[in-house]
């Protein structure tokens, strides 16, 4: 009888051992659950913040989902004045869809040329001088400025 009741307490003590691990694991599986739902809500607050800065590749340009946007081409790093004014123009209350296209990016540099090419239809014309700004109606170029000043005067 002994070896019964010795048994009996082997299993009740495994039992409470096993619902002692089993509660534990419940709260740190629900504590997991709130951490990660509130790194999900962090997430998409920097993905809209990051989808803001609108910055493209020139592969891009001309084929936005937008009918009619900007895009600006310079160089980021060496001009902050017209990362400034493309900040303000999409502060405006109303304002075109701006991108833009980072000329250092070795990816865009390809682009870059001597001179410009103001009627491109397609990427494979596009030639880009210094800072340009282009408007795009419809995926085609409808105005074509170039220049820190006059970009700049434009995004006003």
């Amino acid at each position: 009888m002994k070896k019964n009741e010795q048994e009996n307490f082997n299993i009740k003590k495994a039992l409470k051992v096993a619902l002692g691990v089993l509660i534990i694991f419940a709260i740190f599986y629900g504590l997991s659950i709130l951490i990660t739902n509130k790194d999900k809500a962090t997430y998409n607050v920097q993905t809209s913040e990051e989808i803001q800065n609108k910055e493209i590749l020139i592969g891009t340009a001309f084929n936005r989902k937008d009918n009619e946007y900007l895009v600006v081409f310079y160089n980021k790093k060496a001009n902050n004045a017209i990362t400034n004014a493309v900040v303000e123009y999409r502060l405006k209350e109303e304002h075109l869809p701006t991108y833009e296209v980072d000329m250092g990016n070795g990816m865009n540099s390809s682009y870059s040329g001597a001179s410009s090419n103001r009627e491109a239809t397609s990427l494979d014309e596009l030639q880009i001088n210094g800072t340009t700004l282009i408007r795009f109606k419809e995926g085609k170029i409808e105005e074509y400025i170039e220049g820190d000043s006059e970009v700049s005067e434009y995004l006003k």
